[in-house]
């Protein structure tokens, strides 16, 4: 393991990610069944998750690790693989996506606000 990956901070900004994804893995599971309130939760953790994501790429992104940088190619194929442009960068990337979930809670936000 490479002193990038041994670094208290690093290991820590890890967990919270892990556990922020594992809350989100639930609940997107259980999305139908989730009440608005908690749709509105669901999308505040997810926006929450994406933002750390992108901050940790970062990291990576501008470490002179190795293992870091290989991790942070990692991250770029698999987005690719996933659909994303390969010539729009990650950061781009991120955005588009908090901006999608933030779409996704005030659609959530008015249909609470109507059924009220």
């Amino acid at each position: 393991m490479s002193d990038f990956f041994k670094s208290e901070m690093v290991r820590g900004e890890l967990q919270e990610i892990t556990d922020l994804q594992m809350y989100c893995m639930r609940a997107s599971s259980m999305m139908p069944a989730l009440s608005p309130q908690k749709l509105i939760e669901y999308f505040d953790v997810l926006t929450t998750l994406i933002d750390k994501q992108k901050t940790f790429y970062a990291r990576l992104a501008l470490s002179d690790d190795e293992e870091a940088k290989e991790m942070a190619g990692l991250m770029r194929d698999m987005t690719i693989l996933l659909g994303a442009d390969p010539n729009d960068s990650m950061y781009a990337m991120f955005d588009q996506l908090i901006e999608r979930v933030k779409e996704f809670r005030k659609v959530t936000e008015e249909k609470l606000a109507q059924d009220s």
